[in-house]
């Protein structure tokens, strides 16, 4: 029965923290607000997060979609199918406001940065796949930067989404997807 109250508290307390830091960002974010909302003492929020920024870090890791692992057989039609999984979450109101928290946040924060710098590495994972597999195909050179090919394509969306505003169009996710691969393909 504890086990099933302490899963239950802790799955209402890190709905309240997605739901505080969708309305109010990462600068507004308090474990008073979190324990109000949510109804669980912070004797217990403190028991299962060290700190408000473990909190934090759990809810947005929780927030921000898992990038899919696809593969269709080349690097063009992966990239367009994972653009096309993940337009919607990039272009959800919640996602832009919790992205710049999370930017403004580690810059002001060396640990939430790097545990954000963690979390981001293993997200990245599967499109570090597909430009790997695209080298096994001989469509990237096996001296391609992997991980600035993925700051390249994710750059662009991540700037026009979080600076400008902008939401991300199918059309303009192709153009992306095109430019970034005459920037990266071998030559034929």
């Amino acid at each position: 029965m504890g086990r099933q109250l302490s899963s239950r508290a802790r799955d209402q307390m890190v709905v309240a923290a997605q739901e505080l830091i969708a309305e109010v960002g990462l600068d507004g974010f308090t474990v008073d607000e979190v324990a109000r909302r949510s109804g669980v003492a912070k004797t217990t929020i403190y028991r299962h997060f060290p700190s408000s920024a473990a909190l934090a870090i759990h809810a947005v890791d929780c927030m921000i979609e898992e990038f899919p692992s696809i593969d269709t057989g080349s690097l063009r039609g992966d990239l367009e199918s994972f653009f096309e999984v993940m337009r919607p979450h990039i272009n959800d109101p919640a996602t832009r406001q919790v992205l710049a928290g999370v930017f403004a946040m580690s810059a002001r924060e060396p640990d939430f940065g790097e545990v954000m710098r963690q979390m981001l590495t293993e997200r990245k994972a599967p499109l570090i796949r597909a430009f790997q597999r695209a080298i096994a195909r001989g469509e990237l050179s096996p001296e391609t930067d992997l991980e600035l090919a993925y700051d390249m394509l994710e750059g662009v969306f991540v700037f026009r989404r979080v600076l400008l505003d902008q939401t991300i169009t199918p059309g303009e996710s192709a153009s992306v997807i095109d430019m970034i691969l005459r920037a990266i393909r071998v030559e034929s």
